[in-house]
């Protein structure tokens, strides 16, 4: 990873995670001159969720070709393989009764991933970047959390104002090890499709299961609210940690547009809160009250 993802990818510790996640526990112990095509074909079909297969194909394929221009293996078993998914661009966006839903279907999964699932939708950052969340980076006195540059997307630090209700949510849960959101104490939380169909048969018992959504929907949605808030687009890009083109890295200080951001991630979970208010755990199904 280090020779071919770290020099040309600002995401190398995102592909470095699949790695991980995805390949490592089957192919680690094997020569790369063994695998063949049905392994890759076999190793990208185990994997689930609706983009990933894509990305780790893909991550194999650069792998692989790396290994072909360095002379270890002749030819890429993964050259010939189809990608199993067809990525269509996404627009959903979670009405406020659906992201009550969620919200009220979070406190049913419990600590870790009830939490994770609360704060990407009350900070609308990265999936990635919110499961390896550390208690290093969060200062609750000053509500911020700093991304740092190795962990964000864009590769630039990052600093997200906490709302006073991520606030609560963090002093709410266990300190188990550097990670905020963590299953063992030692290594973030992972399996989000799995997650993900929890959540819904949650909903789905309680009477409140939503139309079709994923995950990073919920990024999409606290953008898209924000802006019916009055939030300008420009500082919604801000909040979301954004390339704005033709802006040079230097504008882009820690501290840029902090009081924008907090002003507008504030506006965005009190109307999070309004929406739960007069809503027991129990009430998924129905609306909290009129809009």
């Amino acid at each position: 990873m280090d020779k071919v993802a770290k020099p040309n990818n600002r995401s190398w510790q995102l592909q470095k995670r699949r790695l991980e996640i995805h390949v490592l526990p089957k192919w680690g112990d094997r020569k790369l001159d063994t695998i063949r095509r049905a392994d890759v074909r076999e190793l990208i079909e185990s994997i689930e969720g609706e983009v990933s297969p894509n990305r780790n194909l893909t991550l194999v394929r650069t792998l692989l070709r790396y290994a072909v221009s360095r002379d270890w293996i002749e030819a890429s078993p993964a050259e010939a393989i189809a990608k199993p998914k067809i990525e269509n661009p996404r627009d959903r966006v979670l009405e406020m009764d659906e992201v009550r839903r969620v919200y009220v279907g979070a406190d049913l999964l419990g600590y870790p991933f009830g939490g994770f699932i609360k704060m990407l939708l009350l900070t609308a950052q990265r999936r990635t970047e919110v499961a390896e969340m550390r208690w290093e980076q969060i200062n609750l006195d000053a509500a911020v959390w700093v991304i740092p540059s190795e962990s964000a997307k864009s590769g630039r630090p990052h600093l997200v104002p906490l709302s006073a209700l991520a606030v609560r949510l963090l002093r709410s849960v266990p300190r188990l090890g550097d990670y905020v959101w963590t299953s063992d104490g030692n290594s973030p939380i992972s399996g989000f499709a799995k997650l993900k169909q929890r959540l819904d048969a949650f909903l789905a018992a309680s009477g409140g299961a939503l139309q079709p959504w994923v995950l990073h929907d919920l990024r999409r949605t606290a953008a898209t609210h924000m802006v019916r808030l009055g939030v300008t687009e420009t500082i919604v890009g801000r909040v979301l940690n954004h390339a704005v083109q033709g802006v040079t890295a230097t504008v882009y200080a820690l501290h840029s547009y902090a009081p924008e951001k907090r002003e507008a991630l504030d506006r965005w979970a009190a109307d999070v809160q309004r929406e739960m208010e007069g809503c027991s755990p129990l009430s998924i199904s129905g609306s909290a009250h009129p809009r």
